[in-house]
């Protein structure tokens, strides 16, 4: 199986299972109900784990394109910079996520500090998903910066397109 067809198949598992999480933990909220809520949590959490293979396979597709023409270096590793903080940032709120999930000792205070402390971080996460989404599009498809600067190929690559 191609790698670069394995990152785009398992990178949206995570962007997609937790904004839905995410909307069912919110609309639980709003009526006030737990078991709904625990289930955007269990939601977002399983999806969220998704991560792990998106990071695993970044790599491997990352080297079955470097090279490749039109495909520019400093894309790629804007890419792979902007998926190492949403790796931390999820790793971090599928912690809290979990501490939420079971943690039934003490009062229901911690535990609605610990809710809270995940809602703002899970917000913060999916936000940061989407830019590392938006910098892994843009390395096939320069056309999607908003910059007015479009990432030009590499000499090497208008070497190798032109004819000789």
């Amino acid at each position: 199986m191609n790698p670069v067809w394995m990152h785009l198949l398992v990178n949206h598992i995570p962007i997609i299972g937790t904004f839905i999480g995410l909307a069912i933990v919110v609309v639980a909220l709003f009526l006030k109900n737990n078991t709904l809520r625990t289930a955007g949590l269990i939601v977002f959490v399983v999806t969220g784990l998704g991560i792990y293979a998106a990071h695993f396979t970044g790599e491997p597709a990352e080297e079955a394109i470097e090279h490749k023409p039109g495909i520019s270096e400093q894309v790629i590793h804007a890419h792979e910079e902007s998926a190492e903080t949403t790796l931390t940032l999820m790793s971090a709120s599928l912690v809290l996520g979990l501490l939420v999930l079971f943690w039934r000792k003490g009062n229901d205070k911690f535990r609605s500090l610990l809710f809270t402390a995940w809602m703002i971080l899970s917000i913060a996460t999916f936000c940061q998903s989407l830019v590392t989404a938006h910098n892994g599009g843009v390395i096939r498809r320069p056309d999607l910066t908003s910059s007015s600067e479009q990432q030009a190929p590499s000499s090497e690559s208008q070497e190798a397109s032109e004819p000789h």
